[in-house]
């Protein structure tokens, strides 16, 4: 995984040749005798969310963690370099390097003889295991702080002590909020209260970690059982793949990017638009992302009118529309939420708040969009413009607990009948404490009234498959917004897209290839369809990725049959995470039937 160092400055000396792939780290692991060192890393969802944002676009792969000065004694600092956190240092020092009398100190030359250090990522407030990571070097440094981590000197000291960690593996969701949440209170809120993998595994040893501050274990049993776990993680070979594959390709995947907390942004001023704007960015939408004509008129003509619920089954491109179609009309980002079932009124539109000892006001994500829609209404006067909020994954959350004042704002799809409750600005003015949103918004409602708000477009995604299982949306929410389905390509209508650049040097060695990759993903597609299951465009981009990152490390294997049939499995791969067992047995038959027919027509 040559991505994961950057630009090629730092290579792995011996005996970690190679562990720039991190199958090859994994299959170490496997083969360990005895235990690792394992360290649990305790800290708040936040300096998570920024560590982990670090591994997809900082040095891909590779997470931060620290620790800091409070507390650290002379007696406190390990014995051979005098760093912090001897706890950790010591294990590090005794796992790799042969430390001999006086200065004589050498790194282990065999791979047996190294006892790695295992760190497991975990966010404290949510009191959830994220995933867990290689330690590979640790940095004393007194000059800089990584930007993600707040400083209180006075109380928590400076994070002087710092450690890369090669990540072996997150949880899906993890991946999935990293990728869309629009900063770590989303990625807090989309990840409280879910049953995430990790914390259900380890829940056996709950009672028996301490996870106050980080901490390396030293019962050996606790050892032993802890490691357990973690290999029946890395004993799975899909899981291992997953993760390789967001790592690979982590520069290509459409990550709602998130400005650093340290740098304070002026916004983005919107577009003026004109009669062809949404015309000329579908375009422009078009050009990389599928989408049927009758959609891609529908979503136009809608958004140009007022909000746009977009639903369908999973992988459709559903969020990747909205999130595009956004930057391309407006050319700023759009504000991204994920939602959830623990959103209350006070997430959506804002509400009391107890902070610092004192009981105030909290703004939602819509004042915060108002706002927006505010100044760009100051810079750019009576022209026409647009502020965009996507609210991803609608249904997860519950709508009579959260949106009963979205309702009343929100009258129907069309901005003319949009409104701010004069109940809510009174509100707002009741409490001496106010955060700075709830503050503008009270500035910015005096001098424009409801202008702000008819600037905005909301759109929502929905999965259907979601329905069943999870909250229902109910009309009231669904009549205020446009519904659009974004349905699931039929044959091979998206696949000229995809296949364009998708196989990489495979489809300039084998130039049939493209031509069997339509013919078989077209004929499951149609074995499977009236069984009510969708082979989405994101399954079949991710088994092409899959394919293509395989085939390039291991060239060995020829014959448009065997890559063909690697191809059917990475496609399998793919979609099982969107349906359960007795679907993927469904698409198994139909792919197996869709090779044999493929050779038999050759």
């Amino acid at each position: 995984m040559a991505s994961g160092q950057p630009s090629g400055w730092f290579i792995y000396r011996p005996p970690f040749n190679g562990f720039d792939d991190l199958r090859k780290v994994v299959e170490w692991l496997k083969g360990l005798e005895g235990t690792p060192h394992i360290c649990v890393f305790p800290g708040p969802p936040e300096h998570w969310y920024w560590s982990l944002r670090y591994s997809l676009e900082g040095e891909p792969g590779y997470a931060l963690w620290g620790d800091n000065t409070k507390g650290a004694s002379k007696g406190g600092l390990d014995d051979v370099f005098g760093f912090p956190f001897k706890n950790l240092v010591q294990r590090y020092e005794e796992g790799h390097l042969n430390i001999g009398e006086g200065v004589n100190i050498v790194l282990k030359g065999d791979l047996r003889q190294v006892k790695p250090v295992i760190g497991l990522f975990f966010a404290k407030d949510i009191k959830q295991y994220l995933g867990f990571g290689l330690v590979t070097d640790i940095t004393l440094d007194a000059y800089r702080n990584f930007r993600g981590w707040s400083e209180d000197k006075e109380d928590k000291g400076a994070w002087v002590l710092r450690w890369r960690m090669r990540v072996l593996w997150l949880d899906r969701d993890v991946v999935d909020l990293l990728l869309k949440a629009s900063g770590p209170k989303d990625f807090e809120e989309g990840l409280t209260g879910r049953a995430l993998t990790l914390t259900r595994l380890l829940e056996s040893l709950k009672g028996k970690l301490i996870l106050r501050n980080n901490k390396c274990f030293k019962d050996e049993s606790l050892l032993s059982q802890a490691w357990d776990i973690l290999r029946q993680i890395i004993n799975n070979d899909n899981e291992v793949k997953r993760m390789i594959s967001l790592y690979s390709e982590v520069v290509q995947l459409s990550i709602v990017r998130v400005a650093g907390p340290a740098v304070k942004s002026e916004g983005c001023t919107p577009r003026a638009l004109d009669a062809s704007s949404y015309n000329r960015a579908m375009d422009e939408v078009r050009k990389e992302l599928y989408l049927n004509d009758d959609t891609a008129k529908k979503f136009v003509a809608a958004t140009s009118l007022g909000n746009v619920l977009l639903y369908g089954p999973p992988g459709t491109g559903k969020t990747s529309l909205a999130i595009r179609f956004a930057k391309a009309l407006t050319g700023c980002d759009p504000m991204v939420k994920v939602a959830n079932a623990l959103w209350f009124r006070r997430d959506v539109i804002g509400g009391e708040t107890l902070e610092n000892g004192n009981v105030g006001w909290k703004s939602g994500f819509i004042i915060e969009a108002y706002n927006r829609a505010a100044e760009a209404l100051e810079r750019l006067g009576n022209r026409d413009f647009l502020v965009f909020l996507v609210i991803d994954e609608l249904n997860r959350a519950d709508v009579d607990k959260a949106f009963g004042d979205f309702f009343a704002m929100f009258l129907s799809p069309y901005p003319e009948e949009w409104h701010v409750p004069e109940e809510l600005v009174n509100e707002i003015r009741t409490y001496s404490h106010r955060d700075k949103e709830a503050e503008d918004f009270l500035n910015h409602y005096g001098k424009h009234g409801d202008e702000p708000l008819r600037h905005i477009r909301i759109v929502a995604t929905m999965n259907l498959a979601d329905v069943k299982n999870l909250f229902m949306v109910g009309e009231a929410l669904t009549r205020r917004f446009t519904a659009i389905e974004v349905p699931c390509p039929e044959g091979d209508k998206d696949l000229d897209k995809l296949l364009g650049d998708g196989l990489g040097g495979l489809g300039k060695v084998m130039p049939g290839l493209k031509d069997r990759i339509k013919s078989l993903v077209s004929c499951a597609r149609g074995k499977v369809k009236d069984k009510g299951l969708c082979i989405p465009p994101s399954a079949v981009k991710a088994a092409l990725k899959l394919l293509s990152k395989d085939y390039s490390m291991n060239s060995g294997r020829v014959g448009l049959d065997f890559v063909l049939k690697d191809f059917a499995d990475y496609l399998q791969l793919s979609m099982g995470l969107v349906m359960g067992e007795k679907r993927k047995d469904m698409l198994g038959k139909a792919v197996d039937d869709c090779l044999k027919q493929g050779r038999q027509q050759r």
